[in-house]
């Protein structure tokens, strides 16, 4: 038999590697993972449970009795030089496709991507065996076994952490056992040694618990493939989804799991066979799918024992509603029932976490390590949802790799001064952590915007009228008029989670025209409607719908001349958006950001300026939505101030905002940016968990992103001139 530690593809792996994110970089981190594992078998195979152990705490260890369980496992069709050296080639290959040089390769020979490191390796290595030598080397029957284990695109050890979903067990049914066992087998062994850059004495990963959970895993899978035709939990057959068993193995997996942390009354309505006998269905699997976000959290932190199961529980327990409400059913996500996102490298942005705290002393990690980053994947799981209804992405299981949060998550408390994109690769994302632009403005003692009628217009529809009425009321002398540009249909959902309305407007004070009108407290209309609220504050709140026609600027003139023929006539109009992303250049668009509204109203203000008017852009809390890392230039070469409200103006915002329940206490008069507003100006500070309704967060076609960054900025109002904020934004 050749000596596999002279193996071509070991040096490799010595070399540039896209190494994988859990722990502190470190060099030949891959091939010391890699080298380990050839080490573990080597000394399996000669029975040697000294040096396996040899690094594990006592109360971890790997028994002898499950040492020889292993041994036996590993030995049973595994007894040939041949059939010992092919495993041998499959640890050695087995990250090939992390290889930066070879994921090139793959790239520039085949046009191949992907976000997994295994499916760049079965594309490579099936069209061309001999880019790896050793596998060249190997005889047919286990080049095919190897490949057809590839094939599946299934990794057992993001199973055993519940880090992938049960659509992703459907490849397996495909197998046959031996290359199931044989792909199990390099699994193990991958797994044994995935610490080895840490400790080479033994394996820090294979203890007792793991090996349980190993077994656990693989017998699940084997009920799987050896008992098709099982119902789920509930008694549904699900004769529509033939690949239901993985459903049901999936959790069974799920169920053992429960047993070994002793926490099995959460599953009182279960049996092992994955049966049950249940009273009331609905309100069972409800409680049944926050059972299994606890179950999950805890394989995902790699939890062992009863009593850190606890600490979990408690620790996802005191997070926000919406962070939980997002988990709970992104968690139960199955892929084959419903669309599921598969957050790659989880565990190990977990981990990290969780690692820092203990290092920092904090006195419960886990509660910290949840605090920290949580909320940002319940923010990432509805980006993704949001990028997949952009790109009209129907895949029933998505990708989300998380492999630059989790070197990100090293150090989790600086994880607020990031913001996330994503980068579409096929059908499956990369999480592109992005460094979040410090936004800086010259600071302003009062706005400097006078005139005898000041006009406010809310640019780009939602809350923006809310916001452009506070600033009349509040912060701008000599305004009374409000204007509130909305598009012909409803682009969020209402409180019935009802979205794309053609927006119906009723019980108006008067009708200038088809499409403006002049609202009052009676005023209403389809999806969210604020416009009836500023009359509250004897403000004038004009409504115009704008049909992307060109007609904007006509529309609003019509209101400039209502105005003019019942009193003094307008001479400053201000512009009103929230966020910034009026700020955003044409051809430049973000995930969330929806500027096209605000572009428009931007070019009808420099029509109204061109012919005399005194018009200026104000953006109320930037930095939500506005084009991160260029912001700060526009509004210098815009020459735009940043004004602060005082104590006094502050409290009379904060108390109608109150008054008119847009404080969070009414599903219906929700906005995003009122919120995070409100946030500033109370003085809240970091990564701010909105009171938004859990339907809106939940939602698959547009869900609202519940945890957002407030910082100093986030409380200021900026303004500029109209035509200097265009010319600025055209720089870019």
């Amino acid at each position: 038999m050749r000596n596999i530690y002279e193996a071509p593809e070991l040096e490799l792996l010595k070399g540039d590697v896209n190494a994988t994110p859990e722990g502190k970089m470190m060099a030949e981190k891959e091939y010391k993972r890699t080298k380990l594992s050839l080490d573990l078998l080597d000394w399996v195979v000669n029975n040697d449970y000294e040096k396996f152990t040899a690094c594990q705490k006592e109360g971890e260890k790997l028994s002898k009795g499950s040492f020889e369980k292993l041994r036996n496992f590993t030995l049973f069709g595994f007894y040939t030089d041949e059939s010992l050296y092919a495993l041998q080639v499959y640890l050695v290959i087995n990250d090939l496709g992390k290889i930066k040089s070879f994921v090139e390769k793959i790239k520039n020979d085949y046009g191949i991507t992907s976000v997994d490191h295994d499916e760049i390796l079965y594309e490579g290595l099936k069209r061309n065996p001999t880019l790896s030598e050793s596998f060249n080397s190997l005889s047919e029957e286990y080049q095919s076994m190897i490949l057809e284990g590839l094939k599946a695109k299934f990794n057992m050890g993001q199973f055993i952490q519940c880090e992938n979903l049960p659509v992703s067990l459907v490849p397996l049914k495909q197998l046959s056992k031996n290359v199931v066992r044989f792909y199990m087998m390099h699994v193990l062994y991958d797994i044994g040694g995935a610490a080895g850059h840490v400790r080479a004495d033994g394996s820090l990963t294979i203890t007792e618990s793991y090996w349980q959970n190993f077994q656990n895993a693989y017998h699940s899978i084997q009920t799987m493939i050896i008992l098709p035709n099982i119902v789920d939990t509930f008694g549904r057959e699900f004769k529509e989804y033939p690949d239901v068993d993985a459903i049901i193995a999936y959790e069974l997996y799920l169920t053992k799991s429960a047993l070994k942390l002793g926490i099995s009354d959460k599953l009182d309505c279960l049996t092992i066979s994955g049966r049950g006998k249940i009273a009331n269905v609905e309100s069972a699997r409800e409680e049944l799918y926050k059972s299994y976000a606890l179950i999950k959290l805890c394989n995902l932190l790699r939890v062992s024992n009863g009593v850190d199961a606890k600490i979990v529980e408690e620790a996802f327990e005191s997070q926000p509603e919406q962070v939980k409400n997002m988990l709970y059913k992104e968690l139960k996500r199955d892929g084959i029932t419903e669309s599921g996102i598969l957050p790659y490298y989880l565990p190990a942005v977990l981990a990290n976490a969780v690692n820092y705290f203990k290092e920092v002393g904090a006195e419960n990690p886990i509660k910290s390590a949840f605090d920290a980053v949580l909320p940002i994947i319940a923010n990432i799981y509805g980006l993704v949802r949001t990028k997949m209804v952009k790109d009209e992405n129907d895949a029933m299981c998505v990708t989300a790799f998380l492999g630059e949060l989790a070197q990100k998550a090293l150090n989790p408390q600086e994880l607020k001064n990031y913001i996330f994109e994503l980068e579409k690769v096929n059908c499956d994302y990369i999480v592109k952590c992005v460094e979040r632009e410090k936004i800086e403005v010259e600071k302003a003692d009062a706005i400097s915007i006078s005139g005898n009628n000041v006009l406010v217009v809310g640019m780009g529809g939602g809350s923006d009228c809310i916001q452009a009425c506070m600033l009349g009321k509040f912060l701008l002398p000599n305004c009374k008029n409000v204007i509130s540009i909305r598009t012909q249909r409803t682009e969020s959902q209402d409180i019935h989670g009802k979205m794309n309305l053609v927006r119906l407007i009723y019980s108006v004070e008067r009708s200038l025209s088809d499409d403006v009108y002049l609202c009052n407290q009676k005023t209403f209309g389809e999806g969210r409607f604020f416009e009836n609220l500023p009359a509250r504050v004897d403000m004038n709140l004009y409504l115009i719908i704008d049909r992307g026609d060109g007609a904007l600027t006509a529309k609003i003139q019509e209101v400039l001349d209502d105005i003019a023929a019942n009193g003094e006539p307008i001479d400053t109009i201000v512009g009103v958006d929230t966020g910034g992303d009026c700020l955003y250049p044409i051809g430049v668009d973000s995930t969330l950001a929806t500027p096209n509204l605000d572009r428009t109203s931007l070019i009808a203000l420099k029509e109204l300026d061109d012919i005399g008017y005194d018009t200026y852009i104000s953006v109320v809390c930037p930095g939500i939505d506005s084009p991160n890392g260029i912001t700060s230039k526009i509004l210098e070469n815009a020459e735009a101030k940043a004004y602060y409200p005082s104590e006094e103006e502050k409290k009379n915002i904060l108390e109608t905002y109150k008054r008119w329940k847009m404080d969070g206490s009414d599903p219906s008069k929700v906005g995003l940016t009122p919120l995070i507003w409100q946030s500033a100006l109370e003085g809240k500070r970091g990564l701010i968990t909105l009171n938004i309704p859990s339907s809106w967060v939940l939602s698959d076609e547009n869900p609202w992103i519940p945890s957002n960054v407030v910082t100093d900025v986030s409380e200021a109002v900026i303004f500029m001139a109209t035509t200097q904020a265009i010319n600025s934004i055209n720089l870019f």
